[in-house]
């Protein structure tokens, strides 16, 4: 699905101006108020009857505003609206949509890092259910994140990890709640993203136990301590599989087994399900840690233990056999005794490629020509001859 370019001020203004949670004008009224009759955008914007609107905090929101690519930040905003409004089963759809506006040549790098940002502040502020419908902004967001990691070339290292890190080092400026959302939000990270090699990325595990721990600081109630429980259903199996990261798991169970004994704070549903996930600790967690299932698209022709990010299909057929033969060229006269010089074989290289791409160009030319050629003997004909 591709959105149609939406003008900045429209979705922009809409989202300023309403608060979360408000519905927007019908979408008539919407293209009225901006003389916008495409069918298209009014298609784009009816989403707004329904669903929620996310409001930016100010940082975001101005950079948004100021950014040479705000048309693209608005819409991806949009789309991420829209996967809170409309759940799992349309997500695929606009995690697609997300991710051809990131892609798109004209989306600069710092537009990158504040659309990135702009997915990890919504998935650190809502819970996992609102008034519309039952919902998993954590689990939605981190799919989406995924998606631009496996699809994206160097998009994880350039743009998630070190969004990630920042959002992390900056934690201790959200509320109790926010960084309890963060923590379920990382452990979902911590189970998706992967390096090229298929390792995960430790990092992750390292920023979501330091979290954890920090939260057994808070205030305990029930509802803090589920949203651990769920964190550790999450990511525990990933959790265990390194040995750093197993003794931190450790020492965290701890003290929540001594929260289950002894706090007047829990109740005892949430006393008796600390008890079972140390349990299902002790069994390896029920289920086996989770594994990349296939390499990233943008590698996937690569061999996956090379670090050559070259591919066979770098080279034309006929530039293929002109290398093969040259090499064996080569091959005969090292064999003989006689030396060869190898820049004078990839310059020589390097003019065959220069003509190779000239006679596709000359083609090319030649081409667009004859239909020019065709199309004005067809005006010719639809034209009567005046006579002299």
């Amino acid at each position: 699905m591709q959105y149609k370019q939406v003008p900045t001020c429209s979705v922009y203004y809409r989202t300023i101006f309403q608060q979360y949670g408000v519905t927007s004008a019908p979408s008539s009224s919407y293209n009225a108020m901006y003389q916008q009759e495409d069918a298209s955008i009014d298609a784009f914007a009816q989403f707004g009857q329904q669903s929620q609107q996310y409001l930016p905090t100010k940082e975001l929101s101005d950079q948004i505003h100021h950014s040479k690519c705000s048309s693209f930040l608005t819409e991806i905003l949009v789309g991420c609206e829209q996967l809170i409004a409309e759940g799992e089963e349309d997500s695929p759809t606009w995690i697609a949509a997300i991710r051809q506006r990131f892609e798109d040549p004209n989306m600069d790098d710092d537009a990158k890092m504040t659309g990135v940002k702009l997915i990890i502040e919504m998935a650190c502020s809502m819970e996992s259910s609102n008034k519309f419908r039952s919902i998993d902004p954590q689990n939605t967001f981190s799919n989406l994140l995924k998606t631009l990691s496996n699809e994206l070339k160097d998009f994880l290292r350039k743009f998630i990890v070190p969004a990630l890190g920042e959002y992390h080092s900056a934690r201790k400026q959200l509320d109790n709640d926010g960084r309890v959302h963060m923590a379920l939000f990382y452990a979902e990270l911590f189970t998706k993203l992967f390096l090229d090699n298929g390792s995960r990325f430790e990092k992750i595990g390292e920023a979501l136990v330091d979290q954890i721990d920090e939260i057994l600081k808070f205030q305990p109630n029930d509802e803090y301590f589920k949203s651990l429980l769920r964190a550790f259903k999450v990511a525990g199996a990933e959790l265990d599989t390194s040995e750093t990261l197993q003794r931190r798991v450790d020492e965290i169970l701890t003290k929540m087994g001594g929260f289950a004994r002894g706090s007047p704070l829990l109740g005892e549903s949430v006393k008796a399900q600390i008890g079972l996930l140390i349990e299902c600790r002790l069994r390896g967690w029920d289920r086996a840690a989770t594994k990349r299932q296939e390499a990233p698209a943008y590698v996937s022709n690569r061999d996956q233990d090379s670090f050559d990010e070259s591919t066979d299909n770098d080279l034309t057929e006929e530039e293929r056999q002109f290398l093969e033969s040259h090499l064996d060229q080569v091959d005969s006269v090292r064999g003989g005794g006689e030396d060869i010089d190898d820049q004078e074989m990839m310059k020589e290289f390097g003019k065959f490629v220069k003509e190779e791409l000239q006679q596709a160009e000359d083609l090319k030319t030649a081409e667009l020509l004859q239909n020019c050629d065709i199309n004005k003997e067809d005006h010719d004909e639809k034209t009567p001859t005046e006579e002299k």
